[in-house]
């Protein structure tokens, strides 16, 4: 049997047998109360077993568990059938996403003593928990359309339940820290300066040619990722820059035009908050 599952030119026979076979024996039903079903799925009823079993785990914190589950079934013939997969992979992003939080949670309380010590935390190493969150907000947009009824909910709802609890401690510990040292941080490259220090100088030399791309809500993690990505095919840098405030879209992308380190600043208007360099108003994309 184990052949059969694993060579390519007999596993689909496999399946059809093995799914009569279920079928005709009533598996299901008669081994619904058998929670030790062995390492082996041989029926597809055991693959939904396992996977109840590892969502069980999850939800009671037990970690190692659903590890040592994920590992004996990432090859099972019945994962990568229909839309088990998908579950089999969300049940894998939220269990990377919530040991991440819990590491990163733990090691938060020796990054907390001023502003800088913070930022440091997050692009060294807490800008990891985002790539996790995005990856696995990925995973349930991959299936949440099929889940009809709501199997995955609840391990939705653990891995955003314990993302919010980190990331709620450090946006208290960012808002006390703001207060105390205002916006931009000094020392550190703010967005507003961006063009001027870093793409203006390189305009100014003779046969340059610079792309200058601005993109919407692109967040530390992601641009690191694109960074990688572009160190594949030439040479690639990346330096962190603070966000202008308040950070919506108009004011992010205000903040990343020419002048924008002297001449930006932002005026209450009756449709809301509207930036202005050297006194023209940036109130589009145009």
């Amino acid at each position: 049997c184990e052949r059969l599952r694993s060579d390519r030119r007999t596993q689909n026979t496999y399946i059809e047998r093995a799914e009569c076979v279920e079928q005709d024996l009533g598996l299901r039903d008669s081994c619904a109360q058998i929670l030790d079903l062995g390492e082996r799925d041989t029926f597809p009823f055991e693959e939904r077993a396992f996977l109840q079993q590892a969502k069980d785990a999850l939800l009671a914190n037990d970690n190692d568990r659903v590890r040592q589950i994920l590992s004996s079934h990432s090859r099972s013939v019945w994962t990568g059938k229909g839309e088990s997969q998908v579950q089999w992979d969300l049940l894998r992003a939220a269990l990377d996403l919530i040991e991440a939080c819990g590491d990163n949670e733990r090691a938060l309380a020796g990054h907390t003593r001023d502003m800088d010590t913070l930022i440091d935390f997050y692009v060294m190493q807490l800008r990891e928990v985002d790539r996790l969150q995005r990856e696995f907000e990925q995973s349930v947009s991959d299936y949440d359309w099929q889940d009809t009824q709501s199997i995955m909910q609840p391990v939705q709802q653990r891995a955003r339940q314990q993302y919010g609890k980190l990331i709620g401690t450090v946006q208290l510990l960012f808002t006390k820290h703001l207060q105390q040292t205002g916006w931009p941080v000094m020392s550190r490259l703010s967005n507003t300066e961006v063009f001027d220090k870093i793409v203006a100088p390189k305009l100014e030399q003779s046969g340059n040619k610079v792309a200058y791309i601005m993109v919407d809500a692109l967040r530390y993690e992601l641009g690191l990722a694109l960074e990688q990505q572009l160190s594949e095919v030439g040479k690639a840098g990346l330096q962190p820059a603070l966000a202008q405030l308040p950070s919506t879209t108009l004011v992010g992308m205000a903040g990343l035009l020419p002048g924008a380190g002297t001449g930006l600043r932002l005026a209450r208007t009756e449709n809301g908050v509207v930036p202005h360099i050297d006194e023209q108003p940036v109130g589009n994309v145009s």
